[in-house]
């Protein structure tokens, strides 16, 4: 019988997931079927049950990461850190809660040839800006969260500081603030959604930031072209790294985790690729 996997969250039309993990189970020989699973917000705890009941794993993102860590019987350590489920796997009557966010970011920042960094400023301080400055603190990283809503990124800065871990500091999403940080930082990482397909043109850094050569910044907006907040870097000299590499690793990682198999890196990058220019094309 044909194994059921899903990505669950919303809005998910547009995901290169299926596309990339296809690829990946016809090159592993496994008879498993990876489909796109729409929850609006506040409805997985509903559905939770129904999905433990017919699927082997899942993939979750936005905005059900926080939800699925409640719902999980189990969770990895990593994903406790950071308070994030982005892949289960149900096993008979448990479910188990993986965070593989944060090691596909260090991995798509390793391949891209930066040394582990410093000091990094994060945007945003939803679930995969958790999942990214947990990482970075285990690795000795001083982080900081540039919050829109500053009472979020306070809760969440409380949530991962501790546990002999450094402290994670918060500043305003404001340009003076995001300027100064900047200058001293090595790492710059787009956790928020601006730039993506719904607002292709949009730079989620205040026009008044300048960047430096030293800089690397890691958008996670994935598509088949860079966006605004890249190719504002390059213009700076600064190195960048793409969304769609974390989103390979990050995918490759959940592979693993369901299969117990190394996963074709490179088949699930072009197909994730190919999907991307399609979409950009029929756009």
């Amino acid at each position: 019988m044909t194994e059921q996997l899903g990505l669950i969250g919303y809005p998910v039309r547009r995901s290169p997931s299926p596309a990339m993990h296809q690829a990946a189970f016809s090159e592993l020989g496994l008879d498993w079927h990876y489909s796109l699973i729409e929850v609006a917000a506040g409805g997985l705890p509903t559905m939770w049950p129904d999905l433990r009941a017919r699927l082997l794993g899942a993939n979750v993102t936005t905005p059900h990461k926080g939800a699925a860590a409640d719902l999980v019987d189990r969770a990895s350590p990593e994903a406790r850190a950071a308070r994030s489920v982005n892949t289960v796997v149900f096993t008979g009557d448990e479910a188990v809660g993986e965070s593989t966010d944060g090691a596909g970011f260090m991995r798509a920042l390793d391949d891209a040839g930066q040394a582990r960094p410093r000091a990094a400023l994060i945007l945003g301080s939803g679930g995969a800006a958790r999942a990214v400055a947990t990482a970075l603190l285990a690795g000795d990283c001083q982080v900081t969260l540039a919050a829109r809503n500053p009472a979020r990124g306070e809760a969440v800065a409380s949530q991962l500081g501790g546990r002999g871990a450094p402290a994670v500091s918060v500043i305003p999403f404001h340009h003076r603030q995001i300027s100064e940080t900047v200058e001293r930082c090595d790492l710059l990482v787009n956790a928020t959604t601006v730039g993506s397909s719904s607002d292709p043109g949009d730079c989620p850094l205040p026009q008044q930031v300048m960047l430096h050569p030293g800089l690397t910044v890691f958008d996670l907006v994935y598509g088949s072209s860079p966006t605004e907040l890249l190719r504002r870097a390059d213009r700076a000299g600064c190195r960048t790294v793409p969304g769609v590499e974390m989103l390979v690793h990050q995918a490759a990682q959940s592979l693993q985790i369901w299969s117990g198999q190394r996963a074709p890196i490179e088949v699930m990058r072009e197909a994730a690729v190919r999907h991307l220019e399609r979409q950009e094309v029929a756009s």
